[in-house]
């Protein structure tokens, strides 16, 4: 981690300067719509445009059945690529006269509004084949669904995607005076077939007596199409998908290959393009299959999974150049995505201006690098010829051909370092050592850092959306212990505390869905199960970090309100509670994606919470994590390497870890506790729990009689930390050599 980048005042000032000056928007404007008091950055971006958009919510519903119109709902979010581009043509106002004069238009951001998101999703995928954003779906006032696609151009001949834009809202304004009747009709035939295909899920799947089965077979799967010589899984365009990472890393002990290609892929996504090798943190994903050219946006929870992921790397390596790549995600995200320092914003666009006289953003803009410029910047000529061989510049720019479609980096350079030897032999090749290479390398990107700084900065989304934070959360508390670095423990507990105090309602116990500081957050949209998993698990992982048994209580708390709102009583948890009239359809998601799903980290968390019950509630928890399995049991059948999270959760339930109670009072040395602690930490493990039990503490002692009372006599012996390995509410003898600790577990 590059720590001057955190402590200079200089870089903050141009920072904070060039984001402030990227946020100022003019007070003059042509048009305003509803949109303009809304709290999402998203909305905002369309707030002055010429369409008379209405965000979700009663006043457009009852606007479309009083005036009897059908509905346009787009759903995007802000650093959406073809969302920018269809809003400004939506600028048009042509375009926008038709909009206005034949249909009630609603604008959704699907960050803020997944379950709005998932419903019409569904709707378009099983009517078109596929899906993306921006989502453009035609409903009858009633809400369903009748005619729907993804991005609609203003002219027909534009790449050949079908109608042009005004073509299709005037053939479906002519239809809908036409043919309302059908239109309506086919509109509750498609609602029914999406509702019975949601509630008819067959037999009910006993997976867990096969467990090892479908676990083999999703790694089978993974393995099969792993890229051996450039890394990832699957051809081009290549995502990160940390879940497949992360079951293939739980199983390694009985898989070398699995855990090669886990490492390689990591390695080679940190030395490409995709990884920001100047701030820090990696863009959304590559466009092509070398890792080299990205799509640029930034997104908190790629950033919150590929942190754990590396973490996890070091953890089973020792290797240095893993426990680098986590550092330097940690110092990107609270140098550039933290609120106040606090909780965590949402994402950075993939989109900017070029300079401050720019008329365009262009993708990637904020990021890539012309030959002459970096020679200019560079000045010592040995150091300028260093760094263009370790990181592939060109004179005429390193980005060809297909990587390229819109012709946007045209002569410009992408950071990438084609394999993880490239600063030896570049060392090598000009007769210095490996280190005074190094120190060249990191004076090189010192100085591009901070000229990239004057460049006009891309969109910030400041949302703060709880899953997201959960997720940065559990990769900070993972640093903390993994690293020994106290520092990343205190800033996750800094966005847990936030999020308690803006994001969690202490009445009736409930999380909220996201935040934005300087918005109205009079009507907060109440949090959905992703919000309550994903922090459950932070919580979980906070815990296990610092010791601080409020963590854990607060865990406890929401996974009761989780069930509470979410569980379906046949197996599993839905997406929605069922109290918003306006979603038509309670769901399930089981698929592990760019995020796990809510059902597969609840899973998780329901396994983990037995470890910390007593007899009774960890039969409660268990019951509950095999009515996930049950629920998602057929497409665990059908297609486990959909589901890689959630196996991970049946692997630790069909093998569980240890469970390690590390006994200590007031008295204790601190030295040797964390030395104790560091032994636990020594060995890769997901499946392990670590219980902290301070004989001192008299609310830790009430919470051992209360929960876990088969700990009650455990104690300190011979005035050590003392280790228990648990099982099955039973213990070994206690431990109090480290040594003896780590070969025992």
């Amino acid at each position: 981690m590059n720590v001057s980048l955190l402590k200079s005042t200089k870089i903050k000032y141009l920072h904070n300067i060039s984001r402030l000056s990227n946020r100022l928007m003019s007070t003059q404007h042509k048009h305003t719509n509803r949109l303009n008091g809304c709290t999402s950055p998203y909305l905002l971006q369309h707030a002055h445009n010429p369409v008379d958009w209405y965000p979700w919510g009663q006043e457009a519903i009852e606007k479309a059945k009083n005036e009897s119109k059908p509905i346009f709902l787009s759903v995007g979010y802000s650093t959406c690529h073809w969302c920018h581009v269809m809003e400004r043509e939506i600028e048009n106002e042509q375009i926008a006269s038709i909009m206005n004069k034949h249909f009630v238009n609603i604008k959704v951001d699907r960050e803020e509004r997944p379950d709005v998101d998932r419903v019409y999703m569904s709707f378009v995928q099983a009517t078109t084949g596929h899906g993306g954003w921006p989502m453009s779906v035609f409903l009858t006032p009633d809400l369903k669904p009748f005619f729907g696609g993804t991005y609609f151009p203003p002219r027909e001949a534009m790449f050949s995607r079908g109608p042009s834009f005004p073509a299709l809202l005037n053939r479906i304004s002519t239809l809908w005076g036409s043919s309302r009747e059908d239109i309506v009709a086919q509109s509750s035939e498609i609602m029914e077939a999406l509702k019975q295909d949601e509630q008819d899920e067959g037999e009910k799947s006993e997976i867990f007596k096969d467990a090892s089965k479908y676990v083999q077979k999703a790694i089978d799967n993974e393995l099969g199409m792993y890229d051996s010589k450039l890394g990832g899984f699957g051809a081009a365009p290549k995502f990160p998908r940390p879940v497949v990472l992360n079951l293939l890393f739980q199983k390694h002990h009985s898989n070398p290959k699995a855990l090669e290609a886990c490492l390689f892929t990591l390695r080679c996504m940190a030395n490409g393009g995709m990884h920001d090798h100047l701030g820090g943190g990696f863009h959304r994903y590559s466009v092509d299959k070398y890792w080299h050219v990205p799509h640029f946006e930034k997104m908190t929870y790629d950033q919150g999974q590929l942190l754990v992921s590396y973490l996890d790397a070091y953890q089973i390596t020792k290797d240095d150049q893993y426990s680098k790549v986590a550092q330097f995600i940690m110092s990107y995200m609270i140098r550039d995505m933290t609120l106040n320092k606090k909780a965590f914003y949402s994402a950075e666009d993939a989109d900017s201006l070029a300079t401050t006289d720019s008329e365009h953003k262009t993708e990637g803009a904020f990021y890539v690098w012309v030959y002459d410029e970096l020679k200019a910047l560079i000045k010592d000529e040995k150091t300028f010829l260093l760094f263009c061989d370790v990181y592939d510049v060109k004179e005429d720019g390193n980005v060809q051909g297909s990587s390229d479609p819109h012709g946007e980096l045209t002569g410009q350079n992408v950071l990438i370092m084609r394999s993880s030897d490239e600063v030896g032999k570049a060392a090598k090749k000009l007769n210095i050592s490996v280190d005074d290479a190094e120190k060249m390398l990191q004076s090189a990107r010192d100085i591009l850092f901070n000229h990239r700084l004057k460049r006009p900065r891309p969109h910030l989304d400041d949302k703060i959306i709880t899953a997201w934070n959960g997720l940065m959360i559990s990769g900070f508390a993972r640093a903390a212990l993994v690293l020994g670095n106290d520092e990343y423990s205190t800033q996750a507990e800094f966005a847990a505390e936030f999020i308690k105090s803006n994001l969690y309602d202490k009445n009736s116990g409930e999380l909220y869905r996201s935040y934005r500081e300087g918005s109205n957050q009079s009507q907060p949209i109440h949090g959905y199960l992703n919000d309550y998993c994903f922090f459950i698990r932070g919580l979980l992982d906070l815990y296990e970090s610092t010791g601080k048994l409020s963590w854990l209580k607060w865990a406890i708390q929401l996974q009761n309100k989780q069930d509470e709102l979410f569980q379906d009583r046949r197996g599993g948890y839905y997406e929605v509670t069922g109290r918003d009239e306006t979603i038509l359809l309670k769901m399930k998601e089981s698929y592990d994606g760019a995020e796990p799903s809510g059902n597969s980290v609840a899973a998780g968390n329901l396994v983990r919470l037995a470890s910390y019950s007593n007899e009774q509630d960890a039969n409660k928890y268990l019951k509950s994590a095999n009515g996930v399995f049950k629920a998602i049991g057929p497409m665990v059948e059908k297609a486990p390497h959909a589901v890689p999270q959630l196996l991970c959760a049946l692997d630790a339930l069909a093998n569980p870890g240890s469970h390690v109670v590390i006994v200590y009072d007031d008295n204790t040395n601190k030295n040797e506790l964390k030395s104790m602690i560091s032994a636990v930490q020594d060995k890769f493990d997901p499946t392990r729990t670590l219980f902290y039990l301070n004989k001192s503490d008299s609310d830790v002692t009430k919470f051992v009689n209360s929960n876990m009372e088969y700990l009650s006599q455990a104690k300190v012996v011979d005035a050590k930390p003392t280790a228990y390995i648990c099982r099955d509410f039973a213990c070994q003898a206690p431990i109090t050599d480290t040594h003896q600790l780590k070969s025992s577990l």
